[in-house]
This record gives C-alpha cells, structure tokens and sequence, in this order.
C-alpha cells in the first residue's frame, strides 16, 4: 500500500479487519506468534525499495497482501523479493483472481469470514500445526478490533470511514460490486469498531459511510441510528454523516431517516450528464427531469450533494461528453462534483468486452488511475480526445 505523502482522504481500514482475522486465527490454533503491520506509504513508489522495509535479520514467517489494483506491481515486487529470501508470501483481496498462482505460496479468493477453514489452513501450513475444524464467529472476532496501529495517520486524514454492509444488489456494468448482494455488518462490529475510531482519532467527527448503495437495508439505517445515539451520550460527540446511495433510492421519507442521522452530504453517481450514456450501464435514469427532481428534493432538505462523474466510457460519443459539460454548467452553482476517469474494473462486463476486442492498450497496472490516461482505446472517439474531455470536464466543474 502507498499513499501519498502529504496526506490521505481516509485510513486503509481493510488492515484493521485483517489484523482482528490474523488474531482470531492464531488463537484459534493456539499460536504465540506475533503481528506486524507494516506501511509502506513513506517513499513515492517509484523510489521504493523493499531492502529498506525487511531486514533479513526481522524478516517474519509469512507476510500477507490485499492490495488493491494500482497497488498490485508493487505487492508483486515486494512478494518476489520477500520469497527469494525464503519467507512465504500470501495474497487475498480483490486481485487474487487474477494473479497467477505460481508468484504467490497461498491466494486467497473471497471473504475470510465466509471462507475462514481456508484462511485457517494458511496459517496452520505456515506454521506446520494441525487445522481444526472451526467456523468463523464474529464474537471472537469482535475482541481483536483496534485501530492502535493508525495512529500515525490522526493528522493525515480528513474523514473516518465505516461499512455498514458489504456488497451491491444493483446491475451497472461498469462497477466490479455490481450483483453482489447485501451482507449487514453485525450491529456489535459496527459499534465496536465506532469505538475504537473516536478512541484513535477523537477529534475527528465526519464519518463516510463507505456502503455501496446506502438505504437498500432499512436495518442498517436503525441500527446504525441507535449505535450513534449511543456513542454521542457516552462520548459527547456527534458524527456528521456523508453516505452514498443511488437516485432511485431518493424520497422523503428515505431523507427524514438520514436527517435523524445526522447525514450532511449525499454522494451520487451522476455517472453522465447523457442520458443515454447511463442507460448503456444499466442503472436507472428514465429522464434528466427524473435525477434533477430528487436533487431538488435533497437540497429542499438541507442536504448537500456530491455527484460523480465518470469520464471515459467505452462507448460514449462527443455528444455524450457535450451533454455532461451543459449538465455540470447547469448544476455547479449548487452541488460539487467528483471526477473520475473510467477504470476497467476486472470481473465487469465492461472489462470482459474490451479485453475480448483486445482495445486495452496498457496492462501497467500502476496506471490503472481515475486520473490518468485511458488504458484502453474507447469505441468512438480516441484516447487522445478523452482526454481533452476529461480536462475539460475539471475545469468546468471547479471554476
């Protein structure tokens, strides 16, 4: 993992829940082994060298990866170093479907809470002890929670980020969550992990709720309410809530549940200012009067919105972009905007048709960036005029 010097938007909070499954998993099998959680963030990764991190000296017997996609040459050039002095290597996460086998002692595919007799395996060969036959329970889960390892990052971030469910029910054919389904966060695990946050970062009360689709489970909503009312008479401190949802999901009622949260912005995926640009992904929008109605209706309600923006679709055409600058024109005055260039994400089917029509121009995951050039050639205009878009599109939407 690396993040940029001067600052992050938020704490890598996936370390937390692997740190509470190594823990979970070492008392399980009765170890006395222990856990280090090591950041590689303090060198750009171009200057990055692995003999400056592991010493041969402190090397541990196995090291475990998630990284994510533009991560993934730096794990490979960490893991093959790490091997070549003989300790295992271990990687899980949204890229262990696709790495190959052989770079790797173990991969890990899925999630260990749903997989934890394999995860258990892997610790259990490392260490050449018998794998008890054990299900995953977040009760013992639960005790291993801790944030005391981001502690380094109190001044380096501007919000706290928490999950109250895994996964998306809806079909957008750009997002690699798409089909996922819902799985709820236990009600404990998210009041147990709020704890530790406020006890790391005690001044910090602006909390993203990283949820996919917030509001398609009507549990999370009152559970999370309750957790927060409980957490503002213990601790005094009342979070202002950012959440994400979709357009659909948009009514009063759903609006008078997030002001009894406490939520200040909604984030949205405006995705294209076209129309016809957003129905090709298959998410609903029968009309621009159809989104324009809802935002109206949240800002009525005192609620800011962010919209995303995607730049870069395969098949979007000059009048697509043309249609999103008139929109983010119409609109700026009154929401803010998120710009991203479009990423194709493995395991969409956006992904599978251009790798099929072989149009990916550059497999160097490390620019695999919302912010830099296409990776792959779209369908009716260049790379070369996306581009001038996607710079045009910036400066429309934060002049």
């Amino acid at each position: 993992m690396t993040v940029p010097l001067d600052g992050i938007w938020e704490i890598p909070l996936w370390i937390t829940w692997l740190q509470a499954f190594l823990k979970t998993s070492i008392k399980d099998l009765d170890l006395s082994v222990n856990i280090r959680v090591i950041d590689l963030s303090r060198k750009p990764f171009q200057d990055f060298n692995p003999q400056e991190y592991f010493n041969g000296d402190e090397l541990s017997d196995l090291y475990i990866f998630s990284p994510l996609l533009q991560n993934y040459d730096l794990t490979q050039k960490v893991a093959d170093f790490l091997r070549e002095k003989g300790t295992k290597v271990a990687i899980g996460g949204v890229m262990s479907s696709f790495v190959d086998p052989m770079r790797f002692d173990y991969v890990f595919t899925g999630r260990i809470e749903q997989n934890y007799p394999s995860f258990l395996s892997i610790i259990s060969d490392v260490y050449q002890v018998r794998t008890p036959v054990i299900e995953f329970s977040f009760s013992r889960f639960e005790k291993h929670i801790s944030y005391e390892w981001a502690k380094h990052y109190v001044n380096r971030v501007i919000y706290l980020r928490l999950f109250t469910q895994f996964g998306c029910p809806l079909n957008c054919s750009f997002c690699s969550d798409r089909r996922t389904g819902v799985d709820i966060v236990p009600l404990n695990i998210v009041e147990k992990e709020l704890q530790e946050l406020h006890k790391t970062f005690p001044a910090m009360d602006v909390l993203y709720i990283g949820d996919l689709t917030f509001g398609v489970n009507k549990y999370a909503i009152e559970y999370l309410e309750k957790i927060l009312v409980n957490l503002k008479q213990k601790f005094r401190i009342e979070y202002k809530l950012i959440i994400q949802t979709n357009p659909s999901l948009i009514s009063q009622p759903f609006l008078d549940e997030l002001k009894r949260l406490n939520v200040k912005v909604i984030e949205m995926g405006i995705e294209s200012g076209s129309v016809t640009s957003v129905k090709r992904l298959n998410k609903k929008r029968p009309s621009t009067e159809w989104l324009e109605s809802r935002i109206h209706l949240i800002l009525k309600n005192d609620i800011g919105v962010a919209g995303n923006i995607i730049v870069g679709l395969p098949d979007d055409q000059e009048e697509d972009y043309f249609g999103t600058i008139e929109w983010i024109n119409k609109w700026k005055e009154k929401i803010w905007f998120n710009l991203y260039g479009y990423v194709p994400y493995f395991n969409t089917p956006l992904y599978q048709r251009l790798k099929q029509d072989d149009r990916i121009r550059n497999w160097n995951f490390s620019d695999w960036c919302e912010g830099k050039e296409l990776v792959f050639e779209p369908y009716n205009i260049s790379r070369s005029r996306v581009r001038e878009f996607f710079l045009e599109v910036l400066n429309q939407s934060i002049k």
